[in-house]
């Protein structure tokens, strides 16, 4: 961290501010309170449950805290664990509370200064995060509202789902390691039409052996599959552009994912058929103006992982801070650092074939807008003598 900023964050802690360390879980949360020199103000941890009801107790216990000490102002410390803190977060700041975030490493590696134990403790891990505010080691977190908060959701429930689908192809990894090592040596794609069709037929080695080389070979005559096997062409990684909600659904095992509201644009995920490394495809020859007639003109690119691209439709309500804002806030919770591919929103203009970074778009756009209006001016004045 900065160590300029690292002491601003410290200096702006006076002595009316309110630090209070949350340890945020599943159903239940655990509070304690600290003011600016990590003294400790509450006799014991407030356990308070992820409901209204749990909200409206620790705002209570921290208003008391307020009244008795004279305080002005408070900070709710927390760790971003997955999506059990927006609730609490958006409740605190409707309280007119400010809400920051600790880094969990940062968490995992000072627990242990204080008892010699590194263990989790619903007690000591409050305590642990409001030390860290102390040291100016916390960050604002980006909380979207309207369309962008509906884009990191949907965001957020496809990351889920994709960490769901590397469990599965991972167990299917370890299947054929366990009952068919050889397998994956013939085919490289597990997903080609080839390496399926001889799986439902042949799901063994034993299989394969009874069925003899002719019966395999007829498999693929009936399906009308030419070279296949060890001399089959060099495996390719075509490119798939689909929406957010086609992509969803089909990792849902079919169930329906609603669109957009009217009005709104359509998120659309860009990647390789395989979903790996397919941020690739922005390399495509051609990729970038058949998105541009899919999507029905220019858009921004949200580089959402080294895996895949987002792409938002350019409806000309977009705010590029407000995206470049979600793309930080999303790596540096969500996305592994060795999977990230860039804190940076693009833009690729539909119309003039230009890709380029989103504010160098806006300073563009700015200046053809800047042009027009000196051709509009000078035209009048023309027209006037």
């Amino acid at each position: 961290m900065n160590s300029n900023i690292q002491n601003e964050k410290i200096e702006l802690l006076t002595d009316e501010w309110l630090i209070v360390g949350i340890d945020v879980g599943s159903e239940k949360h655990f509070a304690r309170m600290f003011n600016n020199r990590k003294i400790e103000l509450s006799r014991k941890a407030l356990g308070f449950e992820n409901d209204e009801k749990g909200f409206a107790l620790l705002n209570g216990w921290i208003s008391n805290q307020l009244r008795t000490s004279g305080m002005k102002y408070v900070m709710c410390a927390m760790e971003p664990t997955g999506h059990y803190w927006y609730n609490l977060a958006g409740y605190l700041q409707t309280q007119g509370m400010v809400v920051v975030h600790v880094n969990p490493s940062h968490v995992k590696k000072s627990k242990e200064f204080d008892d010699n134990n590194p263990s989790k403790n619903d007690r000591k891990d409050p305590k642990t995060i409001a030390g860290l505010v102390t040291e100016g080691r916390y960050m604002f977190p980006y909380m979207p509202e309207g369309i962008y908060a509906s884009i990191m959701d949907l965001n957020n429930m496809r990351m889920r789902a994709t960490e769901s689908l590397v469990i599965v192809k991972n167990r299917l990894a370890r299947w054929f390691s366990i009952y068919f090592p050889e397998f994956t040596s013939v085919f490289g794609d597990l997903k080609a039409k080839s390496a399926r069709l001889l799986l439902a037929e042949t799901p063994l080695p034993e299989d394969v052996v009874k069925l003899g080389a002719e019966g395999v070979n007829q498999i693929f005559r009936n399906a009308k599959l030419r070279a296949v096997g060890m001399k089959k062409a060099p495996h390719t990684h075509p490119a798939s552009l689909r929406s957010m909600q086609e992509v969803l659904g089909d990792m849902m095992g079919g169930f329906p994912v609603p669109g957009p509201d009217p009005g709104q644009p359509t998120l659309y995920v860009a990647t390789m058929e395989s979903m790996n490394r397919g941020a690739g495809v922005l390399a495509y020859p051609g990729f970038l103006d058949e998105a541009a007639e899919k999507l029905g003109g220019s858009f921004f690119i949200l580089p959402s992982s080294i895996h895949e691209l987002l792409f938002l439709q350019d409806n000309g309500t977009m705010d590029r801070h407000e995206l470049t804002a979600m793309v930080r806030s999303i790596n540096a919770a969500e996305v592994s650092p060795e999977d990230q591919l860039s804190d940076n929103v693009y833009h690729y203009d539909g119309k003039d074939r230009v890709f380029e970074l989103a504010e160098k778009y806006d300073a563009r756009k700015a200046e053809r807008q800047k042009n027009k209006y000196t051709a509009e001016i000078s035209v009048y004045f023309s027209s006037a003598r």
